[in-house]
């Protein structure tokens, strides 16, 4: 007899419950537990390409809820009939069903297995470090009384650890938000957000997309969930983009940089500076509060 506090599981390894081979389903996409009335629970498991129910021929994302016996479910762009679902469960053992229903898992990822909790910690000290050496680097350049030695053994020992250390902690810090962000409002997977960031000259467009994404991810699960206080902060995720790219334009000048451009990057990298706090401290904020959420409804 199966245990009804287990939820049947839906993905595409053969170790779930219910097996679909659409490449667009996740290994292990969503799961479910079934009512008396023969009603389910379904909840997405973080999936890549999201659940969504389809209500009048349209797509409803899908986090966790309640679907009627005559519901459709589309996992990725896999279509399956609530019935269908039920039928592929049914050669197992019927699972005692009782009408307590705040016994029944409700499909949430337990709590040591769930997203941990974001801290922007660690990349905000970095950043803070980072910027003062920024500044005075490019203010030896447009002193021009340093010697190229100095400056680039100044560059050696305090910008290129300092650059390097602050994209590794961003990184981190970006990968957690995509993380923390449900599955059926993710538009690309925490992998693939941070790791096209490396891919040469394509990571210009990924930079809009990335963190835009992320924002509209958190704003449209702030409206599903009548979270008044979860802003749409695409534009400002935008507006960081931008200046994540400002910085390439020396690109232009490597022979000689003229005065007003320098000035220009050291104004960008003051708004690069605050922006890069402003929104990311949103963002964990939304990412925490997704997680509680997560968290409270199992």
């Amino acid at each position: 007899m199966v245990d009804s506090d287990r939820p049947f599981t839906v993905g595409r390894a053969e170790s779930n419950d219910v097996v679909l081979s659409d490449p667009t389903v996740s290994n292990n996409h969503a799961e479910f537990n079934v009512a008396q009335n023969n009603s389910i629970f379904v909840s997405d498991r973080n999936s890549s390409n999201g659940t969504y129910l389809l209500v009048d021929g349209k797509e409803k994302k899908l986090v966790a809820q309640w679907v009627t016996p005559d519901g459709i479910l589309k996992f990725g762009e896999a279509k399956v009939a609530v019935r269908e679902l039920l039928d592929a469960v049914s050669s197992l053992a019927p699972p005692e069903f009782g009408d307590d229903i705040q016994n029944v898992n409700h499909g949430y990822t337990p709590e040591s297995d769930s997203p941990k909790r974001v801290s922007c910690v660690l990349a905000f000290v970095f950043a803070s470090i980072y910027l003062p050496i920024l500044l005075i680097y490019d203010l030896m350049e447009l002193d021009g009384t340093w010697l190229e030695s100095e400056r680039d053994g100044f560059s050696l020992v305090f910008f290129l650890p300092s650059i390097v250390l602050l994209e590794i902690f961003e990184c981190i810090l970006l990968y957690k938000c995509w993380k923390a962000l449900p599955g059926a409002y993710r538009k690309t997977s925490p992998g693939r957000a941070v790791g096209f960031l490396f891919i040469p000259v394509y990571n210009f467009y990924w930079y809009f997309c990335t963190y835009k994404w992320l924002a509209e991810g958190f704003f449209e699960l702030g409206q599903d969930r009548n979270h008044r206080d979860i802003k749409d902060l695409s534009g400002l995720a935008i507006s960081f983009a931008v200046l994540c790219l400002f910085p390439w334009t020396e690109l232009f000048f490597l022979e000689s940089q003229p005065p007003l451009l320098t000035i220009a990057l050291l104004l960008s990298y003051v708004a690069h500076f605050i922006i890069f706090i402003v929104l990311f401290k949103q963002l964990a904020a939304y990412a925490n509060w997704s997680i509680s959420l997560r968290r409270q409804e199992y």
